[in-house]
Order: C-alpha cells, then sequence, then structure tokens
C-alpha cells in the first residue's frame, strides 16, 4: 500500500527554511542496513543490505505475495547505519532529486515521514525533538497508528536513536520499525531475544519499544555509577589534609561531576517522558483495535518509568551532594583565608611595634647627631690648613686664610653633588626590583580578562594532582 503524507508549512517559515536550508546540507550517502524480519514462524535476518539489493529483496518478495494470497505480514525492523536520501529541504527546489534514493522508496513504500529524515541530519547539539503519532483514518474507522520519537543512550558514547515506527490495526496488523543509529549492544539484544520460542512475545504492539527504553534506562544507570564512586570518595576525605593544587582540582572536578549529574538527570527525565508516550500509544493502539488487552508490554513500560523516576531523582541528590561539597571546599578556604588574614594582621602589629621602636632609636641618634653636627663642622673647618692663627706684636693673635683656600668648595661641592646623584641612580633601581619583586609593575595585566582552557573530565574522573583513593 502506497502512503504519501504531506505537511502544510505557512509561507514565512517555508522561506525561512529554504534560507536555512545551506546549513542542513549533507553529503549523499550510502545505503547501509540491516532488515529484520519476524513471522509468526520463522525469523530472517538480511544483514549488510544496500539500496540495490534492498530493492530487488522487496521486488522477489512482493512476487512471492501475490503467489500466497494468506502470506502473513511480519514485524520489519530496519537497522538503519547509513540511508540514502535526500535532505527535505531541498526537495522544494529539486522534487527529482529523491527518486532514485532509499528514503524516497520507504516512504512511498511504508509511509515513513519527512519529519524523520530531517531528525536524522540534526545535529546532536539542537533541541531534542518531542514526540509524534499520526492515525490514519479510512471510513471513519483507525487502520494504522505511526509515530516517531528520538531516545538518548550513553553520556560517554553519545548514542542518539531515532526511531520511526507504523502498527497497522487491521487484517494480520503487520508492524514496521526504522530504527537509525541504534546502540550495538541494544540491537544485539533484540536479536539474542528474538528466536523461535519467543516469537509471539516479540510480535505484541511496542516490545521492541520496550526493549530500546529498557537499554536507555539501564545505561543511563551505569553512567551514575562514576559520578556517585568519586563523589563518595571526596565526602570520605578530610578537605582540611589537601594541598592548595588539589583543593582546586577538586572543585574542578567536583564541577564536571555536578554537570554530567545535571545532564543525566535531564535524560532521565526525558526517558521518561518517552516512556509515558508509548505508554499513551499503547492505549490507543488498544482502544482502535480488536486485540485482546495484553497487560505485559504496559506493566514493563510502567516499571521503567518508576526505575527512570526513581534514578531521576537519585541523580538529582547526588548532584546536590556534589553542590555542598563545593560550598564546604569554599567555606573552608574561606575559612583558612581569614585565619591566615589573621595571622598576617598579627604579625603586621608586632612588626609595626618593633619599627616604631626602631624609629625612635633612629630619631634619638639623629638628635645626638645634629646636636653634635655644627661643633664638628666647625672644627674639622678650622683644622684645616687653609686657616692659621699669628701673634701680633701686641701680644694679640689674628686669623690667616691661606690663598688656597678656594680648592676646599671646588672639590667638596662637585664630589657632594655626584654622591647624591648616585645615591639618587641607586634608589629608584632598588624601588624597580622591589616593584618587579611584588609584582606591581605586572598590576595591569589582572585587569584583563585571561581566557581558562577547558578540560574534559568525562572519561574518569581521576586527577594526578589529587590524592588516590
Amino acid at each position: 500500500m502506497n502512503r504519501f503524507r504531506t505537511i502544510c508549512i505557512s509561507q514565512p517559515i517555508s522561506a525561512y527554511l529554504d534560507r536555512r536550508a545551506f546549513h542542513w546540507a549533507s553529503p549523499p550517502r550510502e545505503t547501509r542496513l540491516d532488515l529484520l524480519e519476524v513471522y509468526p514462524d520463522r525469523i530472517e535476518l538480511k544483514a549488510k543490505l544496500d539500496h540495490t539489493s534492498l530493492i530487488d529483496y522487496f521486488s522477489n518478495l512482493q512476487e512471492q505475495d501475490a503467489e500466497k494470497h494468506d502470506n502473513p505480514q511480519p514485524l520489519r525492523l530496519f537497522f538503519i547505519d547509513e540511508l540514502n536520501f535526500v535532505d527535505p529541504f531541498h526537495l522544494n527546489r529539486e522534487p527529482n532529486l529523491e527518486l532514485n534514493t532509499t528514503g524516497y522508496w520507504m516512504r512511498q513504500r511504508f509511509g515513513v515521514s519527512p519529519l524523520f529524515f530531517s531528525l536524522i541530519i540534526s545535529p546532536n547539539y539542537v533541541v531534542k525533538a518531542g514526540n509524534a503519532s499520526l492515525m490514519r483514518m479510512e471510513h471513519g474507522k483507525c487502520v494504522e497508528v505511526d509515530g516517531l520519537y528520538r531516545i538518548s543512550s550513553d553520556l560517554f558514547a553519545g548514542d542518539i536513536t531515532h526511531v520511526w515506527f507504523s502498527h497497522s490495526l487491521i487484517g494480520s496488523r503487520s508492524s514496521t520499525y526504522v530504527i537509525h543509529g541504534c546502540p550495538h549492544r541494544a540491537k544485539d539484544l533484540i536479536l539474542a531475544f528474538t528466536h523461535e520460542k519467543t516469537i509471539p512475545m516479540v510480535l505484541r504492539p511496542l516490545a521492541i519499544d520496550t526493549f530500546l527504553c529498557e537499554y536507555a534506562v539501564h545505561t543511563w544507570c551505569q553512567d551514575i555509577i562514576l559520578p556517585r564512586d568519586r563523589l563518595v570518595f571526596y565526602e570520605k576525605q578530610s578537605i582540611l589534609g589537601f594541598s592548595p593544587e588539589q583543593t582546586a582540582g577538586a572543585v574542578e572536578e567536583l564541577h564536571a561531576l555536578s554537570n554530567d549529574l545535571h545532564i543525566i538527570q535531564e535524560e532521565l527525565t526525558d526517558v521518561q517522558d518517552r516512556i509515558q508516550y508509548l505508554c499513551g500509544i499503547y492505549q490507543r493502539i488498544m482502544q482502535s483495535s480488536s486485540q485482546t488487552d495484553d497487560p505485559a508490554i504496559l506493566d514493563s513500560l510502567e516499571y521503567l518509568s518508576s526505575k527512570s523516576s526513581k534514578m531521576r531523582r537519585w541523580a538529582k541528590n547526588y548532584a546536590e551532594r556534589t553542590g555542598i561539597r563545593i560550598n564546604l571546599i569554599y567555606n573552608l578556604a574561606t575559612q583558612l583565608d581569614s585565619r591566615t588574614n589573621l595571622e598576617i594582621a598579627r604579625l603586621s602589629s608586632r612588626i609595626a611595634v618593633s619599627t616604631q621602636q626602631d624609629s625612635s632609636s633612629m630619631i634619638t641618634m639623629a638628635a645626638v647627631t645634629m646636636f653634635f653636627l655644627p661643633g664638628t663642622f666647625v672644627s674639622a673647618l678650622f683644622s684645616m690648613v687653609f686657616f692659621d692663627t699669628q701673634a701680633n706684636g701686641n701680644g694679640s693673635e689674628s686669623l690667616l686664610v691661606g690663598s688656597q683656600w678656594w680648592l676646599f668648595p671646588a672639590i667638596t661641592i662637585p664630589i657632594t653633588i655626584l654622591v647624591f646623584v648616585i645615591w639618587l641612580g641607586w634608589r629608584r633601581y632598588r624601588n624597580r626590583m622591589d616593584s618587579v619583586a611584588l609584582g606591581t609593575s605586572q598590576l595591569g595585566a589582572f585587569v584583563k580578562p585571561v581566557p581558562i582552557p577547558r578540560q574534559n573530565f568525562r572519561r574518569g574522573y581521576h586527577n594526578p594532582n589529587l590524592i588516590s583513593s
């Protein structure tokens, strides 16, 4: 049955998408996928299919179905590694580009929504996609339920899985899944569980979705273990015994832990939303079909929802405890700095008292020097050879000044000036050296913002500067 759906977009939005099309352009892809078909009596797995082999296989299958009118339709799972399709943003410009692509064939054969292909080429950092569900009506009766969603798993690997599904509610009630980016372990889990004895369980509605949700919840629960162990390690350590380098490393690692725990918490919230969405799809399928309600799938989904909710609460608890530990380190560092400042203040007070005592002694010495300095200068001046006394005939004495007395000021004044020049030069040199030693000459460098290199602590939180556990 050929089915083709289009979504009408208003002209302004369409024009915006045309302008943004070059940002989403992707290189040509070669189709590479695995096909798993589960019939009521057998299981068939076709691995490493490209576009040509996929078309040939379904052409032969269509001929076999024409010969066997009662051949039941299977559960089909397309595990896509790479898919040949055209970016939906380019279809308005060149609609003939996709005629020979696997994406176009899937749209014509199974009715895969173009929205699914646009999600595949969306970068992982784009805002996460929501859930979508469509009901196909014929003669006022629901005959098919389609939907798509995106589910993530594994913080470190960054696995993003896009799922499109279609459940028929009439006839043989076949189901089709197109799964892009399925983690290898989740795929191996589905293949390992799918064998002849478990065919009835696999054919139940939303059984495949339950496997994917179980893997996602299990993986996120495993990702909590490493941050939790490192957090408990720091909670058991005495921060007072850390060196400044170890304290800085601990704060940086705890910030990385907090960041990862917040991501895990939100990812678990997304997984829980997907599970609630699947519960709604399951109830819609049961209400719109004549199938007997099997509570096993719904019970499994409710269990996974409860588990994800519990682990999300614990992730929130670990994130809050990480913040408490960071605040404790800051508070202890602040107290230690305050204690150091008090010791510095006490020492400064003692130095000030000692300096004051030394200043008093220097003032006393300077006063004594000033008291004797005039007499010393006069006695030294008159003791030079330029001055002499001579007795007169009347018995009095007179002071004689030598003819070379000008040598004294001529030599003394230049030497005095030279001494002061040398002293001023030495003083400036010492001030410059002291400013370099104290760091005041580069004070302006601290005003400019300095870029801080980012470090990744995701792949293990051990820091070589920290105390090993």
